[in-house]
């Protein structure tokens, strides 16, 4: 490539005197929830910037603390673990993939922290991005709903091949809520502002695609908003905004209903439900787990169970340093199959498998070992002290952990890991808090 074209795309990608070179930022998390044939795609894109900021990026080496070289060892493992894989499997895709993933993930890192260090508006410049790219990101997430209702007649079929769906999709309501609640309380909560327009669209998506994860982040926004009204003596704007996100949800869902009985005339339609309505039906699902097995929540359950049975046959040396990453998806065929066989569950709808989709949980105990779940629980305990530790008040530390909890407890209930917004926010210095106090 000759200096000319070189330096056409070095400006393309790194936008320097105008953005100051933190454009991989709406990269990052408008596109983390594409999908090409399987794989989120979104990160190929921040490569070439990444080579063209690669001089930072190993200044910034030479410069972090412990903390920090904490987290690039944690990389490092991914990293070895990734080729750990390739050899399980003999099957050279996954170093292809998860190498390259990884360490973009680790290079993103490390140039965030170089330019928090270096740039006194890196913060709330970058603050300000993230809010207007998780606002981009809900906007192409309803677009992604609107083409799956026109091709498929339903609102998440696009998921399988396109879009990523499911708890994973939500991932970004961590950053989206944190930095709304903060600008929000910062003017009052003024209900005719561009916030109330935000948090309409936000329940509309909880509701479009009935996701329990989005409905915990709406529940934990609405409770922390309104004891901040009550503190900042704001409590009618509150009560306001409850209101308008009950009405929302109502709307929405009768609106949801009239497309929905137009579009599959032959299909019973679920009738139009309240907000308050869905929270108890969602809360007495969860009750009966115990009781009801073959539930979605009960088959996670019988799932997770499966995994640490396989942990448990599984040799000394796998359970130290695991079977390699992104290996347990086929490793732990045979143990599942004869936990289906001892417990007859093929009639409850359970089918034997050679590749299966795990939680990420459970993958990350398989694949890494207990190296894997001891190192992450660390790095994610050093991230929730930050928080705790950090000058501000009370309730909006106790409303930043809640919203960090939620998203950990994502490893639960999906495969977060193909998430680079899911992994670079529950690292401590990553991109979920950018405010000094936090640094």
């Amino acid at each position: 490539m000759n200096s000319f074209y070189k330096n056409k795309l070095e400006n393309f990608y790194s936008f320097g005197k105008y953005f100051d070179g933190i454009n991989f930022l709406p990269v990052l998390i408008t596109l983390c929830s594409f999908k090409f044939y399987g794989y989120v795609f979104g990160f190929i894109f921040l490569i070439p910037f990444i080579y063209f900021n690669i001089n930072k990026i190993i200044l910034s080496i030479r410069n972090i603390n412990f903390e920090k070289k904490l987290v690039l060892i944690y990389f490092l493992y991914l990293i070895f673990q990734s080729i750990h894989g390739a050899y399980t499997l003999k099957d050279i895709r996954i170093i292809l993939y998860w190498v390259t993933f990884f360490s973009i993930c680790l290079l993103i890192y490390l140039y965030n922290n170089y330019k928090i260090s270096k740039d006194i508006q890196y913060k709330k410049f970058s603050e300000n991005l993230i809010f207007r790219s998780s606002i981009i990101y809900f906007l192409i997430y309803f677009m992604m709903n609107i083409i799956s209702y026109i091709i498929y007649k339903n609102e998440y079929q696009i998921q399988d091949l396109f879009w990523v769906g499911g708890s994973t999709a939500f991932i970004v309501s961590s950053l989206f809520l944190y930095i709304l609640y903060k600008k929000w309380s910062e003017i009052n909560f003024k209900v005719y502002s561009k916030y109330s327009l935000l948090i309409i669209l936000y329940t509309f998506m909880v509701l479009l695609n009935e996701s329990r994860l989005g409905q915990i982040y709406l529940i934990l926004f609405i409770s922390f908003s309104l004891l901040k009204g009550i503190k900042i003596k704001k409590i009618v704007n509150i009560f306001l905004i409850i209101t308008l996100c009950f009405y929302s949800y109502s709307f929405g869902s009768k609106f949801i209903y009239f497309i929905e009985s137009n579009l599959n005339n032959n299909i019973t339609i679920p009738k139009p439900k309240t907000f308050l309505s869905e929270t108890k039906n969602n809360l007495q699902n969860f009750k009966s787990i115990k009781n009801d097995p073959d539930s979605g929540d009960g088959k996670r359950l019988t799932e997770l169970l499966i995994g640490l049975k396989a942990y448990q046959n599984s040799t000394l040396l796998e359970k130290i340093i695991g079977n390699g990453w992104y290996s347990s998806r086929i490793t732990i065929a045979n143990t599942r199959n004869n936990f289906i066989d001892k417990y007859k569950l093929e009639k409850n709808g359970y089918i034997k498998k050679e590749i299966n989709h795990l939680q990420g949980i459970v993958s990350l105990l398989l694949d890494t070992g207990a190296i894997g779940i001891i190192y992450t629980s660390v790095l994610f305990l050093l991230l929730l002290r930050k928080i705790i530790m950090c000058k501000s008040l009370f309730l909006n530390k106790f409303f930043y952990l809640a919203l960090i909890m939620i998203n950990f407890l994502c490893l639960f209930i999906g495969y977060p890991w193909i998430n680079t917004v899911f992994i670079l926010m529950i690292l401590p210095g990553g991109i979920f808090l950018l405010e000094k106090d936090f640094i």
